[in-house]
Parts: C-alpha cells; sequence; structure tokens
C-alpha cells in the first residue's frame, strides 16, 4: 500500500516546547521539521501563533524531498501577559497554504516584577518627594509603602493619597493590576515656622 500526505500535511513539525514559560524570558526551542513530499519545498515560512503577540519572529526554510532539518525559534512572552493556560500553533507556509502544523497548550507562569522610582525635590525650607510604584509583571500585587515621619514633620507636610498611621510609621496600602502604575506624593513645608 502506499500512503499519501494530505496536502496540508505535508511537513511534519516537532518541536521541544517547555510546558510552562516564564513571561520576560527568552526560550530557544528546537524544532523538528521534516518535508514529506517527493518534491522539494522552498521558501516555506515557520509561523508561531497564539492568543499573545508577537510572541516568535518567523523563520524561513527550504526542504528537499524527504528532508529532516533541526532549527531554532526563539519565543519571548511579553511580562505583563496574564498567567494562565494558552493554545500555541506552529504552521509552515508555502505562500498563503498550510503545509503542516503543530498545536499544543502551554502554562504562563505568574511573574511579580514591580518597579519603583523615588524623585525628591527641595526648596527653602519645603520638599516634595514623589513615589511611583507600576507593575511591569502579570499578576496582581500587593503593596504596602512605608516611611518614617515623626510627629512634628507629619505636621508640617500633606500627602497624597493619605496615609494609615502604624506604630509611628506612616503607611500606604494599595493593590496594584498587572500594567498599573500609583503614584504616592509627600509634600513637606516647614516655612510657617519663620512667620511665626
Amino acid at each position: 500500500k502506499t500512503f499519501v500526505a494530505s496536502a496540508k500535511n505535508l511537513i511534519e513539525i516537532v518541536p521541544e516546547l517547555p510546558r510552562e514559560i516564564t513571561p520576560g524570558k527568552k526560550i530557544k526551542v528546537p524544532v523538528k521539521l521534516k518535508n514529506r513530499s517527493s518534491t522539494a519545498m522552498e521558501n516555506i515560512e515557520i509561523v508561531v501563533t497564539a492568543d499573545i503577540p508577537n510572541i516568535a519572529e518567523p523563520i524561513t526554510v527550504t526542504l528537499k524531498s524527504q528532508e529532516e532539518q533541526q532549527k531554532e525559534i526563539t519565543i519571548l512572552v511579553d511580562p505583563i501577559v496574564l498567567s494562565g493556560t494558552r493554545k500555541i500553533t506552529i504552521g509552515a507556509y508555502e505562500g498563503e497554504e498550510l503545509r503542516g502544523s503543530f498545536v499544543t497548550e502551554v502554562f504562563i507562569l505568574p511573574k511579580d516584577r514591580i518597579e519603583e522610582d523615588r524623585e525628591v525635590k527641595r526648596g527653602f525650607l519645603s520638599s516634595t518627594t514623589t513615589i511611583t510604584r507600576e507593575n511591569k509583571g502579570n499578576t496582581i500585587s500587593e503593596q504596602r509603602v512605608e516611611a518614617r515621619y515623626n510627629l512634628i514633620q507629619r505636621i508640617f507636610s500633606s500627602m497624597i493619597p493619605q496615609p494609615e498611621t502604624e506604630w509611628g510609621k506612616i503607611v500606604w496600602k494599595f493593590t496594584l493590576e498587572p500594567g498599573q502604575k500609583k503614584t504616592i506624593e509627600i509634600y513637606a513645608n516647614y516655612r510657617p515656622l519663620m512667620y511665626g
């Protein structure tokens, strides 16, 4: 008996994809490509697609009749992509025609990545401190910002948003969604002491 491969399945694709992917980390994935056809296939574009934007750059290969090649695809998941199970498809295209595909599911791991920026501007008997925290990870993050201000400092300071007070410290508690930013401003003005 003779078996003929379907025109949509002329190229066999066997990747060594991990079951879990950490966002923000480049992963080199070995991929075995085999031409099952009796004719050479030129300029075959290997494309990785998912419900995640820009997961990998396409590569182009040429396969002789019955030839098998090992290639490598670099996958990078944006750090703010939400964790969970995602479907990934690797397709081999000759022009617009699909010549082979591989479909699997991978789990995007949760990744907590908070960046903080502090800026202090000083003037005559005054200062403004700006604290900004941004969630550049893919999970919801509970945040706590603490500062030590004695009673005199607190009397001459205004803070936006208003903090809580715990054991002599001022504390801000808030939740940051992926991609969200929160800014705290502390304005200290000691000039009223000069005017009596």
